[in-house]
């Protein structure tokens, strides 16, 4: 992952500043590795624990169980809490949650070392608005009562401007981390015609061009509905006979997340995704 070159200066960052800036594109591991980098720097020695918040509560389950899972820590230390459902113990370290869920635990956060925050701009919430804010003041108060709490924003779509020159948020400008997010070239192809009409045809035709001219390699599919997704899934098991449905959910995942994972003859495997909240 790109945020792994960058571990040293962001350790060194949030040791030395109160508010730290973090922006990196999708996919460049800054949501899994950061908690990590934190948890092993020592951030939550003494009973203090890493608060990790995540707009979504499929999110947060999930990054918590990938984070466990890398970690190889599974007896508690690594925990979730959202509404009407978590797994949180008395030995928890570093914590998931919804922005919801941190505005009720107690005004100083007392128990906690580093906040960690996500900040996304398709995302954005009066939650997210409000926790920002209250922070902001937070994170003064507990400098001055000799009990630090550090502060990391992190995003992949938010101006980084809107922090850095917002006084009224914080009075000296927070530090900035840019992380690379590609390692590899990216390019970008677009239909010269689009069929509006019926897009879920048009990408079932696009999958069987993809899987009949291209080299072997992956095939992700966004559609907008469970129903879309079950049907274009009958319809590529019809077109190709070497059909196999290997997984529909990952281990450990909200029931209400759903991949579908298909097999084309073993060369390509087809992703189909929905964004469920």
């Amino acid at each position: 992952l790109p945020i792994l070159a960058e571990e040293q200066a962001i350790v060194e960052a949030i040791n030395e500043n109160p508010v730290v800036i973090l922006a990196g594109e999708t996919g460049s591991g800054k949501t899994t590795q950061v908690p990590q980098f934190l948890y092993e720097a020592g951030y939550a020695a003494n009973g203090k624990i890493i608060g990790v918040t995540e707009p979504r509560r499929v999110a947060a389950t999930s990054m918590a169980n990938r984070v466990a899972e890398e970690m190889n820590l599974h007896d508690g230390q690594v925990g979730y809490q959202i509404r009407f459902e978590g797994n949180v113990k008395d030995n928890t370290r570093i914590k998931f949650m919804t922005d919801g869920v941190l505005l009720k635990a107690n005004f100083l956060l007392n128990n906690y070392s580093v906040m960690v925050i996500i900040a996304e701009a398709h995302e954005r919430s009066v939650y997210s608005d409000i926790l920002l804010g209250l922070l902001s003041r937070i994170v003064m108060l507990r400098h001055k009562r000799g009990n630090p709490l550090k502060m990391v924003i992190m995003s992949a779509t938010l101006r980084v401007e809107d922090f850095t020159d917002n006084q009224r948020l914080f009075k000296t400008k927070p530090v900035v981390i840019q992380v690379e997010a590609r390692q590899f070239p990216v390019s970008v192809h677009f239909n010269k015609r689009t069929a509006f009409e019926d897009y879920v045809d048009e990408s079932y035709r696009k999958v069987c061009k993809i899987h009949r001219q291209l080299p072997d390699g992956g095939i992700l599919v966004f559609l907008t509905g469970q129903q879309e997704v079950n049907a274009l899934c009958r319809k590529l098991r019809q077109t190709f006979a070497g059909v196999k449905k290997t997984e529909e959910s990952k281990p450990g995942e909200s029931p209400t997340k759903k991949n579908y994972f298909e097999k084309l003859y073993c060369f390509f495997s087809l992703i189909f995704s929905l964004n469920v909240h």
